[in-house]
């Protein structure tokens, strides 16, 4: 029995809630429709400005090795893949087997959905620098409301999106995977407990991927602090707290994976009280819910402490010219 499958076979008899809970349970299906109205605001707005959306141009005078540029088009190619396969993974197989759209399924589409939320890491400064070699159709953070860094960057299409399922969802499931693989060989320890070192597991795992991806210049963290940063100063420095940020968005979904095992299908902390809804609304409910909570965990992970960071950087590292913004 595989992760992705195991919470799809429960029945609806766990151990946790019963379907009383209060009406306030359904609060993140509001959150979800609340998110989509603000993605269709913004994108569809960013669509509709010609200069917006439109590539960065590649401009001197620094240039970059081109067989950089062929890893970064190998990459897109597999973040593309990953995509598919995570769809495939997730939610196809689940769904074929259980017959309907399970949770593991909704949090990919919830993941991929909250891709919008992106540009929230240039906020209010240039804390990351994306490369213009990256096929993309500059950045839509012009219109996020509130904003007030650079809006003219170069989004990566084609490899960032997938970075929101397999370092959501897919670190996530490992997580679960490992929690429940130490809790075997030590029955005695709590979920908690084996969440420790399955965390820092996470955050070595994405030590190597942003390690790669800054080597290849596929983007940069120009904006750190010198005291928690490898090679601060440079344009390949790498913020160590970056990890653990990403390892803490992973463990939203290992917390709401884990909620469904304890509870049952259908009955993690997201999905509680759609049961009491008409029938026709509450897989609605369920898949909005999930809408609303990957982006939450997205900005509680990653972008809120990001923004921290931005505004109280101590080392700011310069960086070629196809990684600027303009």
């Amino acid at each position: 029995m595989t992760p992705a499958t195991a919470t799809s076979e429960r029945g609806p008899t766990g151990r946790g809630q019963t379907e009383s809970a209060s009406s306030g349970s359904l609060a993140w299906s509001m959150l979800g429709l609340v998110w989509m109205a603000l993605v269709v605001y913004v994108l569809g707005r960013w669509v509709a400005d010609s200069e917006a959306f439109s590539p960065m141009p590649i401009a001197g005078p620094d240039e970059i090795s081109p067989y950089k540029v062929a890893a970064l088009r190998l990459i897109e190619f597999v973040s593309v893949v990953l995509i598919v396969w995570t769809f495939y993974r997730y939610l196809y197989l689940p769904w074929r087997e259980a017959g309907r759209l399970t949770l593991s399924g909704m949090l990919v589409v919830g993941g991929l959905l909250a891709y919008p939320i992106d540009t929230m890491i240039n906020y209010s400064e240039y804390a990351f620098a994306w490369s213009h070699h990256a096929i993309n159709l500059g950045a839509w953070a012009e219109y996020v409301p509130g904003h007030n860094g650079p809006t003219r960057f170069a989004e990566g299409l084609f490899w960032a999106p997938s970075q929101y399922l397999y370092l959501g969802i897919g670190l996530g499931s490992l997580q679960l995977a490992g929690i429940r693989w130490l809790r075997r060989r030590n029955p005695s320890w709590s979920f908690a407990r084996a969440m420790a070192p399955t965390f820092a597991v996470l955050c070595l795992i994405d030590l190597v991927v942003e390690w790669s991806f800054i080597g290849l210049e596929i983007y940069s963290y120009p904006r750190s602090w010198e005291v928690l940063t490898l090679n601060a100063g440079s344009q390949y420095q790498f913020p160590l707290f970056e990890m653990v940020f990403v390892a803490t968005y992973a463990s939203f979904y290992t917390l709401v994976l884990h909620s469904e095992e304890v509870n049952g299908a259908g009955r993690s902390f997201i999905e509680r009280g759609a049961a009491r809804l008409p029938a026709g609304l509450q897989q609605p409910a369920r898949l909005f819910a999930a809408i609303g909570y990957a982006p939450t965990a997205a900005f509680v992970g990653f972008f809120g402490p990001w923004m921290v960071v931005a505004e109280t950087a101590d080392v700011v590292a310069p960086v070629p010219s196809y990684l600027g913004f303009g």
